[in-house]
């Protein structure tokens, strides 16, 4: 039996407290855990903020091993196209739509590094999204309703990532912080 057979996480809470289980600290935990949530907007309410002109990262719980976080969305605001630097994330919808697109890395004859779009996915409330750069994955996401809210567990904290501008196929390195 596994852990999403046995477990419903609802509240917060219980996801801070079974993320900080000492024998339990690897990749296929995290993902049994995600599987795993029904998490309201109510459970995340204290942790929302809200700005114009760009999403919000708001830090829930952070340790040496993982980083949990949420973020707050409205119609209009996007993430960059990024990847994680080898973190491993999970993305649950605590609350409206999303779109994730997904990007793979080529070579234009060899020489410049670009990204084109792999995958575009549509996600719900309750909805689940796992990402990680052992495929070479980049994405970007963006709510497609009025405003949404995600929760966004890292494997490891995420203190910088790469940035890539589909309009110049430029790279940028971006320092992250929490709002």
């Amino acid at each position: 039996m596994n852990l999403s057979q046995t477990l419903d996480i609802c509240y917060l809470e219980e996801l801070i407290h079974r993320l900080s289980i000492p024998s339990r600290k690897n990749s296929f935990y995290y993902d049994q855990l995600i599987q795993s949530l029904d998490i309201s907007r109510e459970s995340v309410k204290s942790y929302c903020t809200w700005k114009q002109g760009s999403y919000t990262r708001n830090l829930v719980h952070s340790t040496d091993l993982y980083e949990l976080l949420i973020l707050c969305w409205q119609k209009g605001q996007a993430s960059p196209i990024h990847d994680h630097q080898g973190q491993d994330c999970w993305i649950y919808v605590v609350e409206g739509r999303m779109e994730e697109t997904l990007y793979h890395p080529t070579t234009d004859n060899g020489k410049n590094f670009i990204l084109s779009k792999s995958d575009r996915i549509i996600y719900d409330r309750g909805d689940k999204s796992y990402l990680t750069n052992s495929n070479a994955e980049w994405h970007s996401i963006q709510p497609l309703s009025e405003r949404a809210i995600t929760l966004h567990l890292y494997a490891l904290p995420i203190k910088k990532c790469r940035v890539y501008n589909l309009k110049t196929a430029q790279l940028s390195e971006r320092h992250l912080s929490y709002s």
